[in-house]
C-alpha cells in the first residue's frame, strides 16, 4: 500500500473526538500495518481514569480508518491491545487490498462535530432508529439505549449537569479544565488542540462570566454564594432539550471502551448525515468509575457524594447491572450548525 495513501487516511481518520480536543495518539506504519499508540498524559487525568477516555477516543479513530480504507479498496484488520508488554499499543491495524466499498459515512467526518447548544425536539422515523440499533449490533458485548421520555431526559439532564458544578468547585479539575481553553480563533489555530471556547456556544454574558471563573479564588466565591449551582441547573435545560439521548454500555474492559468509541463515531457519522446534531456526556461516569475504584483523593466527601448519588440515578434509568459501565452518553437533536468547530493536529506517523 503506498505510503502517501496510508498518510492520507490517517491525517482524515483524526477527525475524531476526544477529551477536550487532547488528540491522544501517535502511528508507526511499517508495510501495510499501522501501529497505533496512546499518548497518556496528552488527556485530562481526572476524567481519563484507566486510560479509558483515551481509549474511547482511540476507537473512533480506528472507525475513521476501517471506512476511509474501504473506500480505498483495502480491508482493515483490527487486533486491539496486541502487546502485553506495551498497553499503550492500542491496535495493530492489517490492510488488504480488497473490493473497493465506499462509504457516504467518509463525507462527514470533518462536518462531525460537538453542538452544545439548545437542541429542537424532532420526530425521527422508525427506519431511522432501527439502522442506529443495527449498526450497534455489529459490535459484540455493548448495549445501546434510547431515553426519549422527557421525564427520564430531565433527570439525566441533572445528572450531567452536575460534573459541571463539579469542575467549577474542584481545584485539581478547575485548573485543568482552564488551562486547555483556547481563548481565541488565534490561539486555537495555533495550538489545534485543546477546548476552543467558541465550541462552549456561550452567550455574550456567560462568556464574560466563564472568563471570571478562571479564576480561582472568584470561581470559590461562586460556591459560596450558591452560583456553581444554579450554572448546572441552567445548563441542564439546555441538556434535557433535543430528541432523545443515545447512552452506550460495556463490560468492564478497556478493549470495549475502544469498541464504544468504534460504535459511536459510526452512530455520530450517521446522525450527521442526517442532518442533526450531537452532544456528547460522559465526564459523570468516568468521575464514578474513579470512585467505584477508591481512587478518592481529588475529591472532598461533598463530591463523593454528588457523584455516586448521580449515578444511581443513571443505574435506575438504565438498569444497570454490577459488571456494566456508561462508556458515552450522546444527547442528539436538531442544535442547527454548530458556531464553530476546532482544528485537528498533523498526527505524527512514523514509517519504518
Amino acid at each position: 500500500m503506498d505510503n502517501k495513501l496510508i498518510k492520507d487516511i490517517l491525517e482524515m481518520a483524526v477527525y475524531a473526538p476526544s477529551g477536550e480536543n487532547s488528540q491522544p495518539w501517535r502511528f508507526e506504519v511499517k508495510e501495510n500495518i499501522i501501529y497505533q499508540y496512546n499518548i497518556q498524559d496528552r488527556d485530562n487525568y481526572i476524567y481519563n481514569y484507566r486510560q479509558r477516555g483515551s481509549y474511547f477516543a482511540h476507537g473512533a479513530v480506528l472507525q475513521n480508518i476501517i471506512l476511509l480504507s474501504e473506500s480505498s479498496g483495502y480491508e482493515a484488520s483490527i487486533d486491539l491491545f496486541p502487546s502485553s508488554s506495551d498497553t499503550n499499543l492500542v491496535a495493530k491495524i492489517s490492510l488488504k487490498e480488497s473490493e473497493k466499498k465506499v462509504s457516504h459515512l467518509c463525507d462527514f467526518i470533518k462536518k462531525r462535530a460537538t453542538n452544545r447548544k439548545k437542541y429542537k425536539d424532532i420526530t425521527i422515523t422508525i427506519a431511522q432508529k432501527e439502522e442506529l440499533k443495527n449498526i450497534a449490533n455489529e459490535f459484540e458485548g455493548i448495549s445501546l439505549l434510547f431515553v426519549e421520555s422527557k421525564e427520564n431526559k430531565e433527570k439525566l439532564s441533572k445528572v450531567f449537569s452536575n460534573n459541571d458544578r463539579i469542575m467549577l468547585e474542584n481545584k485539581i479539575l478547575h485548573d485543568l479544565i482552564f488551562d486547555n481553553i483556547c481563548w481565541t480563533e488565534t490561539q486555537e489555530k495555533e495550538n489545534k488542540t485543546g477546548l476552543y471556547v467558541k465550541t462552549m456556544e456561550l452567550e455574550t454574558p456567560q462568556l464574560a462570566i466563564f472568563k471570571l471563573l478562571k479564576t480561582w479564588r472568584i470561581a470559590q466565591l461562586f460556591k459560596i454564594l450558591g452560583m456553581t449551582k444554579f450554572i448546572a441547573k441552567e445548563n441542564a435545560k439546555i441538556y434535557a432539550t433535543g430528541t432523545f439521548y443515545l447512552s452506550i454500555l460495556v463490560d468492564d474492559k478497556d478493549s470495549n471502551y475502544v469498541k464504544a468509541g468504534m460504535l459511536v463515531q459510526k452512530l455520530w457519522l450517521t446522525i450527521t448525515k442526517w442532518g442533526l446534531s450531537a452532544h456528547p456526556l460522559a465526564a459523570l461516569p468516568y468521575l464514578h468509575d474513579r470512585v467505584k475504584n477508591n481512587d478518592l483523593k481529588s475529591f472532598s466527601f461533598e463530591h463523593i457524594n454528588l457523584i455516586n448519588d448521580s449515578y444511581h440515578i443513571l443505574e435506575n434509568i438504565y438498569k444497570i447491572s454490577d459488571n456494566k459501565n456508561v462508556a458515552m452518553t450522546l444527547r442528539v437533536g436538531d442544535g442547527g450548525e454548530p458556531t464553530a468547530l476546532s482544528s485537528r493536529m498533523k498526527p505524527e506517523i512514523i514509517f519504518n
